[in-house]
């Protein structure tokens, strides 16, 4: 019987089906993110295609390349998008990491990255103090 869990399958990594007439969340993500600042509110904006008195959300993770990025607390992630083939955001939500405070405000490709798409965003959100401190690098 092949395990559901068969590691040998195709490796080529699919994004995930985009819903028309849906808000576009992308969730920044980068080694040293925090689970719960990323899997919290991804469950919640998730969720909205479960509800019909709500606009639904197209949820997906994007970095600056779609190499596999491990959490802080050890969790691997393939990212969806990179910063070059992400679809539209309109809700850009920006977990804290674990070098939000020092390195990741040199990395100059993701200042500008969140600087342009939070430009083009309805929404940027934070549920930490990261927000403020690239913001400060970014205006």
């Amino acid at each position: 019987m092949k395990s559901s869990l068969d590691t040998n399958s195709s490796n080529q990594h699919h994004a995930p089906t985009l819903l028309k007439d849906a808000y576009n969340v992308g969730f920044l993500i980068m080694d040293g993110t925090f689970n719960t600042e990323l899997t919290a509110p991804y469950d919640i904006f998730q969720h909205t295609r479960f509800r019909e008195s709500v606009k639904p959300m197209n949820t997906f993770t994007v970095a600056q390349s779609t190499s596999m990025i491990t959490t802080f607390e050890g969790l691997r992630l393939q990212p969806d998008y990179s910063f070059d083939n992400v679809p539209h955001i309109d809700i850009l939500v920006v977990p804290s990491a674990e070098h939000h405070l020092d390195s990741d405000l040199e990395n100059e490709e993701l200042i500008k990255w969140v600087k342009k798409t939070g430009n083009k965003a309805t929404y940027v959100t934070s549920h930490c103090t990261v927000l403020l401190y690239l913001l400060k690098q970014v205006y």
